[in-house]
């Protein structure tokens, strides 16, 4: 013992048969592994693993499902992994925890291809058309803004047209609920189609509401494959409008359409709150999301009024008249109902349509500025009659204050240069307007504005010595030489007027290089007109798009290295498959290039997600005040949310499919009392009258062992007829249980109270001689509330396929819901 003979373990220099020793070969592996190999990511693994994220940056491997979908906090591809093994990679794709993701992943993104069809199974025909007619009403309320409390009127509507909606679900609180649950398939399918992009940027905006509060709306904007789509995400009331919490409501309407948001964002729409250099809401995206290249855009339509207010800026007195002109005779007509009467009568007089003036501004968009001087130029007859008779010292009114005024406007619109320089703004902000509306189109391109203003500051130098369309038509117009006054203030103002507006435009646009500059390169419009002028052209540009992006496309799968030589390619084949570059988009390219030339393609994507204006976010606006108004000011965000999602993104009622709103409310967040289903099995039935048979709702635990139960839980079956002999019920209902998994289960007891296993296919078999003392337990996942229900099961007539179709009546709160079941009857 004390030389180690009987315990050979602690011999010294002993070593155990389990442990092998490590070949020559195997030591070689190891030290070159250690010392002479430097494992890098390899870029086509993103092909070959979908689910892979990589972080340039951290010089990590991530797994974009298990972060999502996963349960777990650790774990080498949660956190980051740098193990840069393809066998690595292999061996999680094959985990037990990753495939439960995956499939947890599938059933999110794929409702209707899991539980649905087994909940759907529960309801009939006659309950399908039924919930289709009121999800249809509740479609209809929201996409047209109307109150909730017009469902009910809707739903009585359909049964004076003898339609068959059913007695349940009727009151304003199933509008509301199935209000949540359109909305949430719409999320579903805009989730699915972001879920194909690889870029994503935000839009959002701030306004006032009806109960004066500050409401930020949120938009996202995608494209894939040249396709641009912008979404609406969510709105919300907030205490103030500072960049912190605006930038909370973006990193909260981003996790709602697309949880992955941190992989994908690549740009930003916003204002000076946006937009700060150390502490904008912009900034802190970056530094959320560690993505230091979000392009940061100041909405570009705003950057072009706020150009042409700096222009006036330039004390042009004329202009300053003009303006102030415009603004009190729209008040002098509004605030009086004669004067306005007065002004209609002048209309019909001269047999010209009525046309009353409007206000001047009011809004960031100059064309309503336009609208307002082209008001004015065409009833410019009837008004300044109208306006003489006021000052009329024959007429009675011409001693007050509103003849004062009407003496007044009259002058200044018989005035020469005022009614020169009206016209010459038509010219001007004719060209303006024409840009605004540009900006405000929902596929406007960055990479399209300059182009816009370089046309606009073209157009708006010719004006400087060639007189417009509508400034000659001033020159031609009847009353020209009866005007009084000189031209000598509009010569002046004319010239000061142009210089200013293009000054203003140079510095607030053409005047920051940066990256937006770079993204003209992917300007169609900009394309030589030959192939011959094209070989060098946007060579620079994309150098710079590459070195600013690289670490996004590198996450997105880009093989950066053949962005240059697939950059020469694309331009020689488009001018081969397309005859002229300028009429054509990026989605045409990628139909027909795509295979090509996809790398230099997926450069194209992210330049297109970024947005060029904040009109979305203005057209959310006129809908959010549409739907929130003063009788409805109690709105809250998520209701308003849900409302504006299928007004915004639904399709029209005519077209509206129910289907998918219905699926999600069947397995979704029901109260149970109203989807409480007991499925009976007969076997060898026969009719027995005195059949009283109790049936107890249980719970289990995770184990599948019953939990004790209250005896107030049970749920009474009476009346049981089954005129057929056998019968065989197989369960085809899943109606109780949890949102993701509805585990009813029926189990039968035999005389001893020992369960009897179910077949595969979940059958129960009731034997009918022993119906007076046999339980029927139903095991179910079910939230912990009463259950109290009387069952009526009655047998039909049978059909020549040997179907029996069995009503089954669930009376419960005063309430009744039908439920349609099938048996198999086999004599």
């Amino acid at each position: 013992m004390q030389n180690g003979d009987n315990y050979p373990l602690f011999t010294k220099g002993y070593v155990p048969d389990c442990k092998k020793r490590k070949t020559e070969t195997e030591k070689r592996k190891k030290e070159y592994e250690a010392t002479g190999r430097k494992r890098e990511f390899k870029s086509n693994w993103l092909k070959e693993f979908t689910w892979l994220r990589y972080d340039c940056a951290k010089n990590q491997m991530t797994c974009n499902t298990c972060k999502v979908y996963g349960n777990e906090t650790v774990g080498p591809f949660i956190l980051g992994s740098m193990t840069f093994r393809k066998e690595c990679l292999k061996s999680h794709e094959k985990s037990e925890c990753h495939m439960l993701n995956i499939e947890r992943e599938y059933a999110k993104l794929n409702p209707t291809k899991t539980i649905a069809p087994k909940t759907l199974q529960s309801l009939n025909l006659k309950t399908m058309n039924q919930l289709s007619l009121k999800f249809r009403n509740a479609h209809f309320l929201c996409k047209f803004g109307k109150p909730y409390t017009d469902y009910e009127e809707l739903c009585k509507l359909d049964e004076a047209k003898s339609l068959d909606v059913g007695s349940q679900y009727g009151n304003d609180k199933a509008a509301l609920e199935f209000t949540k649950f359109i909305a949430e398939a719409e999320r579903e399918r805009i989730r699915s189609h972001i879920k194909t992009c690889k870029f994503v940027s935000v839009i959002s905006d701030g306004t006032t509401d009806c109960s004066f509060q500050e409401a930020e709306i949120v938009l996202i904007r995608t494209c894939s494959k040249g396709d641009i789509s912008v979404f609406f995400s969510l709105v919300k009331n907030v205490p103030r409008g500072d960049a912190q919490t605006v930038c909370e409501v973006l990193t909260s309407g981003l996790k709602l359409l697309c949880p992955e948001f941190k992989d994908k964002l690549i740009g930003t729409d916003g204002a000076s709150t946006m937009l700060g250099a150390k502490t904008g809401a912009v900034q802190r995206l970056r530094e959320l999301t560690d993505r230091p290249y979000i392009v940061g855009v100041h909405c570009n339509g705003h950057k072009l009024e706020l150009a042409f207010r700096d222009s006036l800026k330039a004390k042009i007195t004329l202009f300053n008249k003009v303006e102030l002109f415009l603004i009190n005779l729209y008040y002098f007509y509004r605030n009086s109902n004669v004067t306005r009467t007065g002004l209609k009568d002048s209309y019909k007089t001269l047999g010209m349509k009525v046309m009353l003036p409007v206000r001047i501004g009011g809004t960031r968009w100059l064309s309503h500025m336009k609208t307002a001087v082209n008001v004015f130029l065409n009833g410019y007859n009837a008004i300044v009659q109208h306006l003489g008779q006021l000052q009329n010292r024959d007429v009675q009114v011409s001693r007050t204050e509103k003849g004062n005024k009407a003496l007044h406007f009259y002058r200044a619109a018989r005035s020469k240069d005022v009614f020169l320089l009206m016209h010459f703004l038509l010219d001007v902000l004719g060209i303006l307007s024409e840009v605004s509306k540009k900006f405000q189109e929902k596929t406007c391109l960055i990479q399209d504005i300059l182009t816009e203003i370089d046309m606009a500051i073209k157009s708006l130098e010719k004006l400087k010595t060639r007189d417009g369309l509508h400034l000659r038509e001033a020159y031609q117009h009847a009353k020209f030489n009866e005007l009084t006054g000189n031209e000598r203030a509009f010569v002046s103002a004319r010239e000061k007027l142009i210089s200013a507006i293009i000054e203003s435009l140079r510095l607030r646009f053409t005047d920051q290089p940066g990256i937006i500059s770079a993204c003209q390169a992917f300007s169609l419009r900009l394309f030589p007109a030959h192939e011959s002028d094209a070989l060098d052209y946007g060579d620079t540009e994309v150098d710079m798009l590459v070195d600013y992006f690289r670490q996004a496309l590198e996450t997105a799968g880009t093989e950066v290295d053949q962005l240059a030589p697939e950059w020469t390619k694309l331009k020689s084949h488009i001018y081969k498959r397309f005859d002229n570059p300028s009429t054509i988009t990026w989605r045409d390219v990628n139909s027909k290039l795509g295979q090509v030339c996809p790398n230099i393609l997926q450069l194209v994507d992210p330049v297109l997600s970024i947005p060029a204006s904040s009109a979305d976010a203005e057209r959310g606006f006129s809908r959010l005040k549409n739907t929130k108004t003063d009788k409805r000011s109690r709105l809250l965000n998520g209701h308003l949310s849900d409302q504006l999602m299928i007004m915004m993104e639904s399709s029209d009622p005519n077209s509206f499919d129910p289907v998918p709103a219905i699926t999600l409310w069947n397995v979704g967040n029901r109260r149970v009392q109203q989807e409480q289903t007991v499925n009976v099995v007969l076997a060898n039935g026969v009719r027995d009258d005195s059949a009283n048979n109790t049936v107890n709702v249980v719970e289990h635990d995770e184990n599948f062992n019953v939990v004790e139960h209250s005896p107030d839980r049970e749920t009474m079956v009476s009346s049981i007829y089954v005129e057929s002999s056998p019968v065989n019920y197989v369960s085809n209902t899943v109606s109780v249980g949890s949102e993701n998994e509805p585990n009813d289960e029926l189990v039968t007891l035999d005389e001893n109270s020992n369960t009897v296993q179910n077949s595969s296919e979940r059958e129960t078999l009731i034997k009918p001689s022993h119906v007076e003392s046999s339980h029927v337990k139903i095991v179910s996942n079910s939230s912990e509330q009463e259950i109290s229900s009387q069952v009526n099961v009655v047998a039909l007539e049978r059909s020549e396929c040997n179907e029996k179709s069995v009503q089954c009546e669930i009376n419960e709160c005063k309430e009744s819901v039908e439920i349609g079941i099938q048996v198999n009857v086999s004599d």
